[in-house]
């Protein structure tokens, strides 16, 4: 049996994932890309447990039976919140170079209550308030945790997506066959390894899901000035996709099986 804890603490200015510099330049989340802010990095996973048990016993004969396991642990993935510059063709309504607006990386600025610098529609650069439209922003809020956010711009990668677990097993049992002259016993592995086995017992379980890479949720779908020089805030679905920001991913949830043998000698 062996148990593992590994904690992590690890920030970066810019995590320097693209392959093209305008990309590394214009994706990261922030609010001031010539003045970006140490913040929690792409790369963060907090808290990460592993362990493995392992048993074997001779249950035929000299023939081993012996059953392995790998049980992982591990915080989710850092994300931040994020606001779409302008609309199409893509405006700089934050400042900068208009080609970096299509990147949706501007950090979402969170009103406060009644904030007089910001409104609520679905029509760029209206003058006129959707009650409706910003008691749904209030709800997002609320259930995002970001209350406490109000008045300020969010940090990047403030918040964490699910934790994720999964647990391997591989059963192996011998057979002994004939003697081979000159050589000795020979003998047949048969094996049965099942990856994720959580998922194979319950659906809901052994799930990978978190905010897509760049790993920055755009909450508001459209930013844009009136003339009042007030921030009008728009969504495509009235701030509901912000409730879960989170994306599943099938391949790496899914359960699988595999069967194998090898002949020994």
């Amino acid at each position: 049996m062996t148990l593992h804890y590994t904690y992590m603490d690890a920030k970066d200015v810019n995590p320097a994932q693209a392959s093209f510099v305008s990309a590394n330049y214009g994706t990261p989340a922030t609010f001031d890309r010539n003045g970006r802010a140490l913040s929690n990095s792409d790369f963060l996973v907090k808290n990460r447990v592993n362990g493995t048990l392992d048993w074997s016993k001779d249950l035929f004969g000299d023939n081993m039976t012996r059953v392995s396991m790998f049980f992982e642990y591990r915080s989710g993935r850092p994300f931040s919140y994020t606001m779409r510059e302008g609309i199409f063709p893509p405006s700089s309504v934050c400042g900068g170079n208009r080609a970096f607006a299509q990147f949706d990386s501007q950090l979402m600025y969170v009103p406060t209550m009644g904030d007089p610098n910001v409104i609520f529609s679905n029509t760029p650069g209206s003058l006129s308030n959707d009650s409706a439209l910003e008691a749904s922003f209030n709800s997002f809020v609320a259930v995002a945790g970001l209350e406490g956010f109000r008045g300020q711009i969010t940090p990047r990668n403030h918040d964490t997506t699910s934790s994720r677990s999964r647990v391997n097993i591989r059963i192996q049992q011998e057979i002994s066959l004939f003697d081979i002259p000159a050589i000795g016993q020979s003998r047949l592995n048969l094996y049965l390894d099942i990856e994720n086995l959580g998922n194979l017992l319950n659906d809901d379980w052994g799930r990978v899901e978190q905010v897509s890479f760049p790993f920055s949720f755009t909450a508001v779908d459209s930013v844009s000035l009136n003339t009042n020089g007030q921030y009008v805030y728009g969504s495509i679905d009235d701030f509901w996709d912000g409730i879960n920001p989170e994306n599943f991913y099938a391949l790496p949830s899914v359960y699988k099986i595999q069967v194998g043998f090898k002949f020994e000698f």
